[in-house]
């Protein structure tokens, strides 16, 4: 139970910063057998973590024959992966032990997953743009957004960026996750941040954000639903 609280309580961004954080195979080394992780197909229990709920929203929309379910099954993949790691954080425990693959064996499954993510979205964004809120509900856009914040290729976020702007300008997209995105692409190019959810645990119980852009900060959070950097530092704290 405890456990299951946890998880339900941390934030896209704090998942994202567990994601970041994962070491990657050493150059030099062998490559690993291209060994895939078991996804979850069925929800097994209490809607208590993020992939079930992505599970019964691509069964939903199956059921209703809409032509946009993939974005909720791949949000259910991307989910699951970013759970455990953060199982190896909360549990203390090896990605092996959580995931039945070795550190090097997962970490080439999460690359070629993030890469096949990032060619279906781009596709998708072309052929038909975004998951607007208006045309595919709020759902679809958050799905969407999962992907994309956990997505290898700044270039290829930015450029999403670029599409969700004027989206959000009318509500047509989450105005938290623009303004998370927006962030993270900022600290990959060692620029500061604007809405400070990006950082790290700089000791336990201790969570601090990187460098944030001058100005009233909570003045351009409440602009995008977010709640006061005091209490966001509080609640990240709580996970280090």
């Amino acid at each position: 139970m405890v456990l299951s609280a946890l998880l339900r309580a941390i934030s896209l961004t704090a998942i994202s910063v567990l994601v970041s954080c994962q070491s990657t195979t050493e150059k030099g080394a062998s490559t690993p057998e291209l060994k895939t992780l078991e996804f979850p197909t069925e929800i097994d229990g209490a809607l208590d973590e993020g992939w079930e709920i992505y599970v019964m929203r691509f069964d939903s929309c199956v059921a209703q024959e809409k032509s946009h379910c993939e974005v909720f099954e791949r949000a259910k993949k991307d989910t699951y992966i970013a759970q455990l790691l953060a199982k190896t954080v909360i549990e203390q425990k090896s990605i092996e032990e959580v995931s039945g693959l070795s550190q090097a064996e997962f970490d080439a499954f999460v690359e070629r997953q993030t890469e096949d993510n990032d060619q279906w979205l781009e596709s998708r964004i072309q052929s038909s743009g975004w998951f607007n809120v208006s045309e595919y509900g709020a759902d679809a856009d958050k799905a969407a957004f999962f992907i994309i914040q956990h997505s290898g290729d700044v270039e290829f976020q930015k450029r999403v960026l670029e599409v969700l702007e004027p989206l959000v300008m009318h509500g047509d997209t989450s105005k938290s996750s623009f303004a998370l995105l927006s962030d993270r692409i900022a600290i990959k190019d060692e620029r500061e941040q604007s809405f400070g959810s990006q950082g790290e645990c700089s000791g336990d119980g201790v969570w601090a954000p990187f460098p944030i852009a001058s100005g009233d900060v909570d003045e351009r959070r409440v602009e995008m639903t977010l709640e006061p950097l005091a209490e966001y530092v509080s609640r990240m704290s709580s996970f280090c």
